[in-house]
């Protein structure tokens, strides 16, 4: 990642976001233009029974499925500190929330990441 980001490439802008509390923090850094603050949230791991089509009655594991994605705010290439409720982590199989700085196309459609974060239930890290 250092490599990529030395050369122009990858994340570019830094974001960290921790548990305060009930509530979410999520702080951006510095940078050059504009994006949208999107927060991801999935559940680490998901065990479905399959009722129709070709895998009817198994059983299929799958890991970090998102299950809801919110804007939440936008960056304007200055520094941010952002606070979201954080009442549902780690309840009912909302396990994380990644965090996206996301920029957007000339026509409004999603276009690069320029920072990111991973957030998981329980964890105080940044």
């Amino acid at each position: 990642i250092d490599g990529l980001s030395k050369s122009g490439k990858g994340l570019s802008v830094p974001v960290t976001a921790r548990m305060k509390g009930k509530e979410i923090e999520i702080e951006i850094g510095q940078g050059h233009g504009e994006a949208e603050v999107v927060v991801a949230y999935f559940t680490k791991r998901d065990v479905v029974e399959v009722a129709k089509g070709e895998n009817a009655g198994k059983r299929m594991e799958y890991w970090h499925a998102v299950y809801d994605v919110q804007s939440v705010g936008m960056w304007n290439g200055q520094s941010m500190t952002l606070t979201l409720p954080g009442k549902f982590m780690g309840k009912a199989k909302k396990d994380g929330c990644a965090i996206l700085l996301q920029a957007s196309g000339p026509g409004g459609e999603p276009a690069a990441i320029l920072g990111a974060a991973v957030l998981m239930a329980g964890h105080r890290r940044r």
